[in-house]
């Protein structure tokens, strides 16, 4: 049984981690390496100020517009334009921009990048191996994902491209993170899918479940590992997939390690990241441990056993 794909659909409104964000919800990944080509314009009027961006990606133009003036939003969202509003002064009506600056310089190329991507409806890219590819799951993609013996319900969100359109559209617009599709970059075929199951403040998420479901929490298998608690530490699942076909060549662990090494790069605030696993399924607990996890709680919930594996990155 997968561990973590059960929480797809658990749409909370907790904080997002990776970057320090200005308004709405500012990336919370790492932007693909390409090279951006921007040119600036600015205009001036009055009080207000806009200024134009030109955007290159995969060898197509987007032109991004910055403004603290509502009208001028206004006039490029029904262009067709990707537009960021910029907070530079209180008392500003900027509804009509799904991202806001506080400052120009909070707007370099990866962030224009990801607005533009958002807006043209592109896959973030959010980090690559030396095998794999790691980026947000596209609606093509349901023709590549098999039916498995240990699907669950949640599984056939990914299954056709209404489901998966929908999945895109609520989790990644929203939340700015969810289960990304892993990529064999060798064949570009789809190869699994890992990412971010679940984030939480405050009560440890073991402690938290157990109470909720009558579970029972079972010490710290850890040992002498002291933790950081308290409302300040956010608490981040990871969950992991691979496909049959491309099992048994380290794509599992290797999504993993990058995963955390991006939370470990961007996040802003003290980290826990953890992994919720089915005692059962021996395997992902071993690639969970070989991946720098260990065991820190064990949950019963009637029959059933759950291992929490905590990585060691909380500061």
């Amino acid at each position: 049984m997968k561990h973590g794909v059960a929480a797809v659909n658990r749409y909370n409104s907790s904080i997002l981690m990776y970057t320090e964000r200005v308004s709405k919800l500012k990336s919370s990944t790492e932007t693909v390496q390409e090279i951006l080509h921007c040119r600036v314009r600015k205009v001036w009027d009055g009080w207000g100020m806009t200024q134009k961006r030109e955007v290159r990606i995969e060898g197509i133009d987007y032109t991004v517009v910055i403004s603290d003036e509502k009208e001028a939003l206004l006039a490029a969202k029904r262009a067709g334009r990707a537009v960021i509003g910029l907070q530079d002064r209180e008392g500003l009506d900027l509804w009509p921009a799904s991202y806001v600056a506080e400052s120009l310089k909070d707007i370099d190329a990866a962030y224009l990048e990801q607005v533009v991507r958002r807006h043209a409806g592109l896959p973030w890219r959010i980090g690559e191996t030396r095998r794999l590819l790691i980026r947000e799951f596209q609606v093509e993609d349901a023709g590549q994902v098999p039916r498995e013996e240990t699907d669950t319900q949640e599984d056939a969100v990914f299954y056709t491209e209404e489901s998966l359109s929908r999945y895109i559209r609520c989790q990644y617009s929203f939340y700015e993170y969810g289960l990304w599709a892993v990529v064999e970059k060798e064949t570009g075929r789809l190869a699994g899918k890992a990412g971010i199951v679940r984030t939480s403040y405050g009560k440890e998420p073991w402690e938290a479940e157990a109470a909720g479901n009558d579970g029972k929490t079972e010490g710290q298998a850890g040992g002498e590992r002291e933790m950081q608690t308290g409302e300040d530490l956010l608490y981040i699942e990871i969950g992991y997939h691979i496909f049959h076909p491309y099992r048994r060549r380290g794509y599992a662990a290797e999504a993993l390690r990058k995963i955390v090494e991006l939370v470990k790069e961007k996040a802003r605030t003290p980290v826990c990241i953890y992994a919720k696993i089915d005692a059962s399924n021996k395997a992902s607990i071993r690639v969970a441990e070989a991946s720098g996890f260990s065991v820190i709680a064990q949950k019963c919930i009637g029959a059933g056993q759950w291992l929490y594996l905590c990585s060691d990155c909380w500061r």
